[in-house]
C-alpha cells in the first residue's frame, strides 16, 4: 500500500497546533482558515474513493498534523510506514482540508484522476509496510517502532484521562 496526501500544498503553519503548545509552551495564532468550497471538494473526493473501494483507510490530518495521523493509522493497522517530506513543520501543521489515505499501487492513476476532477491536490508520499514509522527528509531519517509508538500513544491518552 502507498501513503497518499490530499489537499492544499504542504502546510508549514504551526499556529494553534498541539505541537506548538507541546514544543514551545504556547499557542499563538490560528491554523489556516477553512474554505467551504475546498471542504466540499475534499468530502466529495473521500466519498468517491470509498465508493470505488480505492482507499481502505482515510485520515484527516488537521487535528495533530501528518505525523500524528500517520502514527494513528500505523498503530491501528499494526504496520509501519515510510514517508518523505521536505520541511519538518509539514509533519505538525494542522491547517484544514488535508488528509492521508492508504492506496493500492495499481489504483494510483484512478485516484489521481478523481482528485484532479475534484480540484484536490494529490501526491504519493510514501509506503506502508515494515515495523517502523519512518520520516525521511533528504539525508535525514527518523524512525520509531510501531510498538513503541503504540505504547507512547496509549500512555498519553491514559495520562489525559486522569
Amino acid at each position: 500500500m502507498e501513503v497518499w496526501r490530499f489537499g492544499p500544498a504542504w502546510a508549514i503553519n504551526l499556529a494553534g497546533s498541539a505541537f506548538e503548545k507541546a514544543a514551545f509552551g504556547h499557542i499563538g495564532g490560528r491554523p489556516g482558515p477553512p474554505d467551504a468550497t475546498l471542504a466540499r471538494a475534499a468530502i466529495e473526493l473521500c466519498k468517491a474513493l470509498v465508493a470505488e473501494d480505492l482507499a481502505p483507510t482515510l485520515h484527516d490530518i488537521s487535528d495533530g498534523g501528518l505525523a500524528l495521523a500517520l502514527a494513528e493509522v500505523c498503530i491501528e493497522a499494526g504496520i509501519g510506514a515510510e514517508i518523505e517530506y521536505a520541511e519538518w513543520r509539514q509533519l505538525f501543521a494542522e491547517d484544514p482540508h488535508r488528509l492521508i489515505a492508504a492506496i493500492r499501487p495499481e489504483d494510483g492513476e484512478r485516484v489521481a484522476a478523481l482528485a484532479a476532477e475534484a480540484g484536490i491536490e494529490a501526491a504519493r508520499i510514501g509506503t506502508f509496510g515494515g515495523s517502523d514509522i519512518t520520516f525521511v527528509a533528504g539525508a535525514v531519517c527518523s524512525s520509531v517502532p510501531v510498538a513503541k509508538a503504540a505504547d507512547t500513544y496509549r500512555q498519553a491518552i491514559a495520562g489525559r484521562m486522569r
